[in-house]
């Protein structure tokens, strides 16, 4: 998933907006891992990479394939 691209028009979205400095901050791995933590059965992790388009940081978030939920 990448956020802040709109779906329809492959456009960047520049609404609210924060700067690519602070995406890096609000999208940090540590930090959504621990809110999936507290809502997801069974847990798992996310990875965060950090894409260019039109001249603004994206964050791509990957969700693991693999996970099982009878082991909630």
């Amino acid at each position: 998933m990448i956020i802040g691209i709109d779906d329809k028009t492959y456009v960047s979205c520049d609404r609210n907006r924060p700067s690519n400095e602070d995406i890096t901050t609000k999208y940090h791995p540590d930090r959504l891992n621990e809110i999936i933590g507290r809502y997801s059965l069974p847990k798992f992790e996310v990875r965060v990479n950090y894409k260019e388009y039109q001249g603004h940081l994206h964050p791509e978030i990957k969700v693991p394939g693999d996970i099982d939920p009878s082991v909630a």
